[in-house]
């Protein structure tokens, strides 16, 4: 079923090019292909500090560092959601920071 439908988007963009504009529009809206996970952090990052970090790729909507409930120290890992889905990617060519 994906198949047809990215052979059906295919044939739409090719015969209407405007259309690529729409779908750009509608990607970005979808948090799956703005949201990027982030591992191997100490456990002192906070959402600030990756932030701070990650600002330099583009806009970020959101941040969450994934902590410990007892101790309230990070577990090695967070999410960060990015405004716009070229952001994200800018952010994932380069992974070591």
């Amino acid at each position: 079923m994906k198949d047809h439908l990215v052979a059906l988007i295919k044939k739409g963009v090719s015969k209407h090019p405007d259309l690529i504009e729409i779908i750009c529009e509608l990607a970005d809206m979808d948090p799956t292909h703005r949201k990027i996970f982030i591992h191997g952090h100490g456990w002192d990052t906070t959402a600030e500090t990756l932030t701070s970090v990650f600002c330099e790729y583009g806009e970020i909507e959101n941040c969450k560092v994934v902590t410990d409930r007892v101790s309230g120290k990070s577990k090695g890992y967070a999410f960060i959601l990015f405004k716009h889905r070229s952001d994200a990617r800018k952010a994932l060519k380069q992974p070591q920071k």
